[in-house]
């Protein structure tokens, strides 16, 4: 059996939206002309390639071929957060109100 290729083992997002897939060490391509979210773009986890097919298949192969640009575009921490901002916030609550906090772990 053949071992797959770099790029078949790869995955990115493609789609109009940035914030959900630095979550997944994905690198974005935004299919939009601009964004309210540059955060994403400015950092290098996503690139604004428009709607022109064209340009968005090349993008897509040129990610997908290029272990390094990959790389750098997957390991970079999101600027939206960590996922646990609601755990904080309730904790701090609690706190402030005298509730038992049952993750205090957390």
């Amino acid at each position: 059996m053949e071992q797959p290729s770099d790029s078949t083992t790869k995955s990115l997002s493609v789609n109009d939206k940035c914030e959900e897939a630095p979550s997944f060490g994905k690198p974005v391509l935004v299919t939009r002309e601009t964004t309210e979210r540059p955060e994403a773009m400015e950092l290098g986890l996503a690139a604004l390639v428009g709607t022109d097919e064209e340009r968005l298949f090349s993008e897509m192969t040129a990610l997908l071929d290029d272990s390094g640009a990959y790389s750098r575009m997957s390991g970079i921490a999101n600027p939206y957060g960590d996922g646990h901002a609601s755990r904080r916030i309730a904790q701090q609550l609690m706190a402030e109100t005298g509730m038992p906090c049952a993750d205090a772990a957390g």
